[in-house]
């Protein structure tokens, strides 16, 4: 099994504000997946990142993968978290961009702000970390054995 971060920005899709509904929804988020698409897969662990904005940015959720990145249309519940245009009719939905279904596992009380994950060493030259342009980030076991030290408060 893999694991991966997440991330969506306030231009693209409210993270925070979704969270407060999907314990409503079966705990399933579909979410974007622009990159390895090939090798997300079912049973993957992610960390579920806000960026943009300073003082929300940060983790906010873990979940697991549920199914494979395909022409997945949000539903309906989630478009109103997201900015600009969804797919509406059949002919648009064809050619919807790679999604994915998550369950979320668990919605942090306090969101782990992104200077914290920043900070970890392990991740100081990580793509997330240096480049903050994408959606879907590949995490090493080490990686990701460092941010769950940060969510269990041991960092």
């Amino acid at each position: 099994m893999s694991h991966w971060i997440f991330q969506s920005t306030p231009k693209h899709f409210d993270l925070p504000r979704a969270l407060q509904e999907v314990t409503a929804h079966d705990n399933v988020l579909t979410f974007l997946a622009n990159q390895h698409t090939a090798e997300i897969a079912p049973g993957d662990t992610v960390y579920l990142c806000f960026g943009g904005e300073k003082k929300r940015a940060g983790l906010y959720a873990i979940a697991t993968v549920q199914t494979r990145p395909s022409a997945i249309v949000p539903d309906q519940w989630q478009r109103h978290h997201a900015q600009g245009k969804e797919p509406h009719s059949a002919d648009e939905r064809k050619t919807t961009a790679p999604r994915v279904r998550f369950k979320i596992q668990r919605v942090l009380e306090v969101p782990i702000p992104r200077e914290s994950l920043y900070r970890l060493r392990e991740l100081s030259s990580h793509k997330f970390v240096k480049a903050h342009i994408g959606t879907n980030f590949l995490l090493a076991d080490h990686q990701a054995r460092a941010i769950e030290g940060l969510i269990a408060g041991e960092v």
